[in-house]
């Protein structure tokens, strides 16, 4: 009896430490999802996404069609406007059933494939020029991966897909 009331008492007393170091140098996650629902085997080679969660398919000229309202609703950023403290990470995960990337901008703009730049009228921003600007291949994110970042400093992060422009989120980061 004595050694569980002395596990139990151990046990607390850890779980008290993690969470004062966790509180003291921030250490909290914000998730963020990546979406776009699609299962991966169904676009753009059978020119259709059919939604993972309900079955319900999206033509890829309705997709196009979309680019012309600013981008298809089941693509997207959630949350797109997501507080963190300093000190926090954000966890981007790619939940849809194409790549994405999570690419922080220093303003919005358009991405690396011309073709859905052009209906939204945007041009490419230099975090997402492939030929001769910063993009980095490390925000890349195939279904089902995480990307982390953290350090980001107080004020608010814009990111963005750099393959869907008009996915972004503003990550608004807290004392």
């Amino acid at each position: 009896m004595r050694r569980i009331g002395f596990s139990f008492t151990l046990s607390v007393g850890v779980l008290m430490i993690v969470a004062a170091v966790t509180t003291a140098i921030g250490g909290g996650v914000r998730r963020v999802s990546v979406e776009d629902r699609c299962d991966p085997a169904t676009f753009p080679p059978e020119a259709e996404c059919v939604y993972i969660d309900k079955g319900d398919v999206v033509t890829f000229e309705e997709f196009l069609e979309a680019l012309s309202e600013g981008g298809h609703f089941a693509w997207r950023f959630k949350p797109k406007k997501p507080e963190v403290r300093v000190g926090d990470t954000v966890q981007a995960t790619n939940t849809g059933g194409e790549p994405h990337t999570f690419t922080e901008v220093t303003a919005f703009g358009g991405g690396f494939v011309p073709e859905l730049n052009e209906p939204l009228g945007l041009t490419v921003v230099p975090e997402c020029d492939l030929d001769g600007g910063t993009f980095d291949q490390a925000t890349f994110m195939a279904p089902g991966d995480r990307l982390e970042v953290s350090g980001l400093t107080q004020g608010v992060h814009l990111f963005q897909c750099c393959i869907h422009p008009w996915m972004r989120a503003e990550v608004k980061v807290k004392k």
